[in-house]
């Protein structure tokens, strides 16, 4: 088994860990938490908790409420975050002590999909906040986005008021 997984398995594995009850000891929700020396406590205690509980690993999930598991996106990226001049994944790989065996792994992904919702004008005029009066222009930037082919109908019979989108890769 690779310690490299691809865009579908690391995707299936947040559908997975989103669709549990609540967190575990083994796994943290996180929005935009950002705080370099409580990230390297959480990675060293969710380490420890999945020893305990025998799981092979751990996961800090960025971009997922606590409460409801609504994959919301995040404005803070691990992969690209800094502690002073250093990438933070490099700072905590040598500063934690015993070494724990961590990585950041960032996917992008048309985020209402990842809770298997689909994409319409309306849930994009809802989620960026535009106005009814502006229902065209949401309509145009779909169509870009499909003649792009970053999205595709998901049912090419539907009418145009009840098209429903998802990524190409669906």
């Amino acid at each position: 088994m690779t310690k490299y997984r691809d865009h579908d398995h690391i995707l299936g594995l947040v559908r997975e860990l989103c669709n549990l009850p609540h967190e575990t000891e083994w796994v943290e929700f996180k929005l935009n938490y950002r705080k370099p020396h409580t990230i390297g406590e959480y990675i060293s205690a969710l380490a420890n908790a999945a020893a305990l509980h025998g799981k092979a690993h751990a996961y800090m999930l960025w971009g997922v409420e606590n409460g409801t598991h609504v994959v919301a996106g995040s404005k803070f990226s691990p992969t690209t975050a800094k502690q002073g001049n250093e990438p933070l994944e490099a700072w905590l790989l040598r500063l934690l002590n015993p070494r724990i065996d961590f990585r950041f792994r960032e996917i992008s992904s048309s985020l209402k999909y990842v809770t298997r919702d689909s994409l319409t004008n309306t849930s994009l005029r809802e989620r960026f906040g535009v106005r009814e009066n502006n229902r065209a222009a949401v309509s145009r930037y779909i169509r870009e986005a499909v003649d792009e082919g970053l999205i595709r109908p998901f049912d090419e019979q539907a009418s145009r008021k009840m098209m429903k989108y998802v990524p190409f890769w669906a």
